[in-house]
């Protein structure tokens, strides 16, 4: 898969500033890059958890049970989708 990012000329400058700097040079630089992106990836998954926890607590949300629930519509749904497909 192939991604762009459009940036505007001071952030590609910023972007282009930072690489040089913290990048080894033993490194190429696709994976200098693709390293970067999955940690962007694995630290907003990890901020969305945490602000999903929060919320749970202060809104009394059992998320265990919540998730049994939501496992258990989407047996029912594979099922009709499956009856559907017969």
């Amino acid at each position: 898969m192939k991604l762009q990012i459009k940036l505007s000329k001071e952030e590609a400058q910023a972007f282009k500033n930072f690489t040089e700097m913290v990048k080894p040079p033993e490194i190429p630089e696709d994976d200098f890059l693709k390293g970067i992106f999955k940690i962007g990836v694995e630290t907003m998954e990890m901020k969305l958890m945490e602000a999903v926890q929060q919320h749970a607590q202060e809104n009394d949300i059992d998320l265990d049970k919540l998730a049994e629930e939501t496992e258990s519509v989407e047996e029912t749904q594979d099922e009709v989708q499956d009856s559907k497909t017969v």
